[in-house]
């Protein structure tokens, strides 16, 4: 009886445990999306699934999913996507929210929360080929066949590596073909960016076309004041995508 209570309390503990580490909830997927943690565990997503930290989703071909963050953060992963959660807290203490994730591979779309809006400098997305830091904004990222395409669909974008920098405001595009090569601008929406290929699955969240803050704070997750603003402030580091941060805590 001693070593059944005990196992009891030991899964109980490891569930309240795990259950600190959540991090958002699925809000829609289409096809078979999936989720593995840091120990190789894999399970397939569905609507109302919880995100954990250290997570990393993969959509398959031809699937979509549409993530919500705590902090209001709204995330649609193309198919063909791998997007990975490495650090993200949030709570009362504004100074240690962090957001730290990647897109290895595929495209997004992100609407950003409170995190991006309260503190920007926080708030880290890496690609293969640049940093992007922002705030208060929706943006669309593409990985195809090598090259970095980003646009803004409202506030700004700045994106910077080793061989220059390159600022775009609302409805501006650009091309980075790698780490060391200058992110080039582009004169039309590419076909990476058709909004076609960021549509949200049926029953999703629709992207405003403002600041993502207040739209992102919706659905019961965050507190606190909204985000105010539509300002994207990143840097491309070196073939990383994300954003620069100061004093990153892990977790």
């Amino acid at each position: 009886m001693k070593n059944l209570l005990c196992g009891i309390c030991f899964l109980f503990l490891a569930t309240i445990g795990h259950g600190l580490d959540q991090v958002g909830k699925v809000v829609a997927v289409q096809g078979v999306v999936r989720a593995s943690n840091s120990e190789q565990e894999e399970r397939v997503l569905q609507k109302n699934d919880d995100l954990f930290l250290g997570d990393t989703l993969v959509t398959d071909e031809g699937a979509k999913g549409q993530i919500k963050f705590t902090d209001g953060t709204l995330v649609l992963l193309i198919p063909g996507s791998r997007y990975s959660v490495d650090n993200y807290v949030f709570t009362h203490s504004w100074a240690s929210n962090r957001f730290i994730a990647k897109l290895h591979q595929g495209g997004a779309r992100i609407a950003t929360g409170l995190i991006a809006g309260k503190n920007p400098e926080n708030f880290e997305l890496g690609t293969p080929n640049a940093t992007i830091g922002v705030r208060g904004t929706v943006f669309e990222m593409n990985m195809v066949q090598g090259n970095l395409y980003v646009g803004s669909s409202s506030g700004k974008v700045t994106v910077t590596n080793s061989g220059g920098s390159l600022e775009l405001g609302a409805k501006h595009y650009a091309e980075v073909p790698s780490g060391n090569v200058a992110p080039q601008p582009l004169s039309i929406r590419p076909f990476a960016l058709d909004p076609a290929n960021f549509t949200p699955p049926q029953g999703g969240t629709a992207f405003a076309s403002e600041a993502g803050a207040s739209a992102g704070a919706s659905n019961g997750f965050a507190w606190g004041p909204a985000a105010v603003g539509a300002v994207v402030v990143g840097s491309v580091v070196g073939g990383t995508v994300a954003m620069a941060t100061s004093g990153v805590q892990t977790h």
